[in-house]
């Protein structure tokens, strides 16, 4: 664990598009102290722990204490003990679980590219034709990042799936995302989205 410089933490492109009310975390912290570091790469990027950043300014901090996570085992690892042991926590929408499944699996980039290495031309006999990773290590990685942000590995697949198509399709499925987001209700959003897909576009036009 260290103190990391609040100004040097990278909070760009966050997982929240609300950070709830901030003020009772606030009084906690103020109170009791600052019960779990926020979880950080090595380069300053936030992982988990925008909330506690937010309450840190209010308080004036200009420092916070901070875990360094390098690999996708380790910060599952630390957001899981926050998750049984947080009391002043806000739970996360479907769309912010899936931000920040998304960068949690970057962290896994660096083991994948070591996987595709080896001493005789770069190949890796596990890969692919053309390149990609087996799917079962595809599939390893969704099952854990899954779990981190409270879903099953296929409920996070489907979810990440609803909230792709609302990005590139807004017009046709935000109202599948933002539905998804409000009920908490991943299948049920999916199995929407795939119908809405066999259905002419023009349909859903407004």
């Amino acid at each position: 664990m260290t103190r990391t410089a609040i100004s040097q933490i990278s909070i760009n492109g966050r997982h929240r598009t609300d950070l709830g009310d901030i003020e009772s975390l606030v009084a906690s912290i103020k109170e009791i102290g600052l019960l779990h570091p926020v979880v950080i790469t090595p380069s300053k990027h936030l992982i988990a722990g925008e909330r506690r950043v937010a309450a840190a300014k209010q308080l004036g901090w200009t420092e916070i204490e901070s875990r360094v996570v390098s690999n996708l085992d380790d910060a599952i690892l630390k957001l899981s003990a926050e998750r049984d042991e947080n009391t002043c926590r806000k739970d996360f929408t479907i769309s912010e679980a899936v931000a920040l499944g998304l960068d949690l699996e970057t962290l896994e980039k660096p083991k994948a590219k070591d996987r595709q290495a080896t001493s005789t031309g770069g190949r890796n006999p596990k890969l692919s034709a053309c390149g990609k990773l087996p799917q079962a290590d595809k599939s390893k990685t969704r099952d854990k990042v899954g779990a981190a942000v409270g879903m099953s590995g296929r409920q996070y697949e489907k979810a990440k799936a609803v909230l792709d198509a609302a990005k590139k399709h807004p017009k046709k499925f935000k109202s599948v995302a933002d539905e998804m987001n409000r009920t908490g209700k991943v299948n049920g959003a999916y199995k929407k989205l795939k119908k809405m897909e066999k259905t002419p576009y023009p349909r859903y036009k407004a």
